[in-house]
């Protein structure tokens, strides 16, 4: 059977084209050796309703016929004036319009609508950019604030319990602090209660191993003042007689649960025996002797701070929005311990896991 596929069947202007072409490439080769013949329908002009004031109505009248191989430049720019009629433009974007219509080839008009097409993409990529919700400078530090006051407060009833990020929320809600995102907004209000777990996890973990240093022999914090003050420099938390306790419970913790594993500490040794304290000892009065017994004995194993030169400040200063903090997560519960987890099964736990 005879191919009908032959030269006098072939548009002339693929005879001579590029095989490795692209097909955008293809097209603009088709285009320039057969340019195609486009009419505008254009109303009649009418004298009456043509002046300087007037914009043109555009219905379907007369044919203009244009060559996009071949335009005519003054042909052109009066079809743009009267474009520019119908439509408002900004100073800018008439210069850049009439400039257009300046153009001697469809090439270059082509070059120009494509780099408007490529900058409308880059404004849309930075307005979603621009839209994504970001925590503010300011507002990351007031969260890593509050977070090193629940970490390193004498008050703090339970370090990893349920939705510790959550009360500590809360907390930074009633005193006010600006900026923090409104309550609907689920990925906004995700983004600060994971800075807080994270900061959670660094100051819990800080405070973990410096406590834990203190107790070698050679050590220089072995003194609770001195470790005290090192671990609340730079922190905006005042040391108080309080926290001294608090410190001295948490080196009772690792001298009592040396066999926690560093996920267990804060749940099982240190949690676990505060929610004990607090059941068993039914008044404040009661709960207070117990931490100080703890801390009398530190003071005997490691060190009275009367032997530095370091203060404490009276507990009653403590600024109202760390009181309000500790208020808002005193109820904060422990979480659930399980002897024996199924292989596979999460523990519920508000934090991130670490020490």
């Amino acid at each position: 059977m005879a191919s009908s596929f032959t030269d006098e069947n072939i548009d002339p202007s693929l005879l001579t084209m590029d095989p490795n072409m692209d097909p955008a490439q293809k097209l603009m080769a088709r285009m320039r050796a057969n340019p195609p013949s486009l009419t505008l329908n254009l109303p009649p002009p009418n004298d009456e309703n043509i002046d300087n004031n007037d914009q043109l109505d555009l219905p379907s009248s007369i044919a203009i016929p244009i060559n996009l191989s071949a335009p005519s430049n003054s042909s052109l720019a009066a079809f743009g004036r009267l474009v520019k009629r119908q439509v408002n433009l900004s100073d800018a974007s008439s210069v850049a319009f009439d400039q257009f219509c300046q153009t001697r080839s469809a090439d270059e008009r082509q070059a120009l609508v494509y780099a408007g097409v490529l900058q409308m993409l880059d404004l849309a990529k930075k307005n979603d950019k621009d839209t994504v919700w970001t925590i503010p400078p300011d507002l990351h530090r007031r969260i890593v604030g509050y977070v090193r006051a629940f970490v390193f407060s004498p008050t703090t009833v339970c370090y990893r319990g349920i939705n510790v990020g959550e009360h500590i929320l809360k907390a930074m809600r009633e005193c006010n602090v600006k900026n923090l995102p409104e309550e609907d907004d689920i990925i906004a209000v995700g983004l600060v209660l994971a800075l807080i777990r994270s900061k959670g996890t660094h100051y819990r973990n800080t405070f973990k191993t410096k406590v834990k240093a203190s107790m070698a022999r050679n050590s220089s914090m072995r003194n609770i003042a001195t470790l005290s003050h090192k671990l609340l420099k730079d922190t905006g938390v005042k040391p108080t007689v309080q926290f001294y306790q608090r410190v001295a419970f948490i080196r009772w913790c690792l001298s009592n649960y040396p066999n926690l594993s560093e996920e267990d500490f804060w749940p099982k040794g240190v949690d676990n025996s505060i929610a004990t304290f607090r059941h068993q000892h039914k008044t404040q009065e009661e709960l207070d002797a117990c931490f100080n017994t703890i801390y009398e004995d530190d003071k005997v194993e490691y060190g009275k701070p009367e032997d530095t030169d370091l203060t404490t400040v009276d507990f009653s200063t403590t600024p109202d929005w760390q009181v309000t903090l500790g208020e808002r997560t005193k109820n904060i519960q422990p979480q659930p311990v399980s002897k024996k987890r199924k292989i596979g099964e999460v523990e519920d736990d508000d934090d991130e896991g670490g020490e």
